[in-house]
């Protein structure tokens, strides 16, 4: 199933990783360098699926989560999201899930890790009383 995936992330240097690992993947996606960025581009588009990085100006990972989890709180579906961090502190992964997050993938990460997201995304909207 083709989901639309934004990627929000406000560094430039990984800004330039992702999108390297997304177009080896050959699958499209949007991007968006900070928080607001992130919140505007659903007001044009739907995405089912989104890497979230957690430390971003203006609106964190965090509180974009949350205004998405409001934002789609009545609809049948929510946007998929994935936490995206350098931190892998003990607890880190607990903290995102317990923000809101479906996922979280530690940078760097692979081709491999955005396929298995992506698998996961869809699995959650085919079975929705699952998340």
């Amino acid at each position: 199933m083709p989901i639309n995936i934004l990627v929000a992330e406000d560094n430039d240097i990984n800004r330039i990783m992702i999108r390297k690992i997304f177009q080896k993947t050959g699958i499209n996606f949007d991007m968006a360098a900070n928080g607001e960025e992130a919140i505007k581009a659903f007001e044009n588009k739907y995405y089912d699926l989104v890497f979230m990085d957690i430390e971003m100006p203006f609106l964190d990972g965090f509180e974009v989560t949350r205004k998405l989890r409001e934002k789609y709180k009545n609809q049948s579906s929510q946007p998929f999201i994935v936490a995206l961090t350098a931190n892998s502190l003990s607890g880190e992964k607990n903290r995102c899930l317990e923000q809101g997050m479906n996922e979280y993938l530690a940078k760097p990460f692979s081709v491999e890790d955005v396929h298995t997201m992506i698998e996961k995304a869809n699995e959650a909207y085919a079975n929705p009383e699952k998340n």
